[in-house]
């Protein structure tokens, strides 16, 4: 799979650039997995950054019912911007969590 990836920025009328063509990307439309394919969008992210940043995910699960995409993806704890007391807050409250539904 070969993508084009060569930049094909217009300006307007006020020489300010118009939405760059970053990529073309060959889709083959396919009714039957229609219900099964979904586009993850990530709006905030500067487009020259990796999505991921090395840490691809490492397991994923789509729960039709809810429409909910959970996907597992490792962090570093070898940064500045980790909190390990907020890490160590999320997990308490998530123990307590499972514990309450299954003593329910």
């Amino acid at each position: 799979l070969e993508m084009d990836t060569t930049v094909d920025e217009k300006v307007d009328t006020k020489g300010q650039g118009v939405d760059a063509v970053v990529a073309e990307i060959p889709v083959v439309l396919n009714k039957e997995l229609a219900d099964y394919l979904h586009l993850l969008q990530f709006p905030l992210k500067h487009p020259n950054l990796p999505v991921f940043n090395h840490y691809d995910p490492v397991q994923a699960r789509f729960k039709p019912a809810h429409q909910v995409l959970e996907m597992d993806v490792p962090i570093s704890t070898n940064n500045d911007n980790f909190d390990g007391t907020q890490a160590e807050t999320l997990a308490e409250n998530t123990d307590s969590l499972e514990d309450e539904e299954n003593d329910g």
